[in-house]
């Protein structure tokens, strides 16, 4: 009887040490994801930032028609990203960058 309630302290005493680990694992992701948000939600700001830079340099005016081909032409942006740019009216500032 004695050594079945050592065996079972002992495993009581293992469960308990593989609890705090995934605590410590669950805290460490958890930390990651927050980093992971703030550093999509920076990057979330500087696309909006550079979406109304294009809007405001590229279509005030016809001479940048040529630039904005060349950039469709070479596959950088594409006929959804050029009416995103020429209407402001496609992004969702709460889509989490899903089109």
């Amino acid at each position: 009887m004695k050594k079945k309630i050592h065996t079972r302290d002992d495993r009581i005493e293992e469960l308990e040490y593989d609890l705090e680990s995934a605590n410590d694992t669950i805290d460490e992701l958890e930390d990651k994801v927050s980093k992971l948000e703030e550093t999509l939600n920076y990057f979330k700001e500087v696309w909006n930032k550079f979406i109304k830079f294009l809007q405001n340099k590229f279509f005030s005016s016809n001479k940048y028609d040529d630039f904005i081909n060349d950039l469709y032409d070479e596959n950088i942006i594409d006929e959804n990203e050029i009416n995103i740019i020429q209407n402001n009216k496609n992004i969702d500032k709460n889509d989490d960058f899903e089109r």
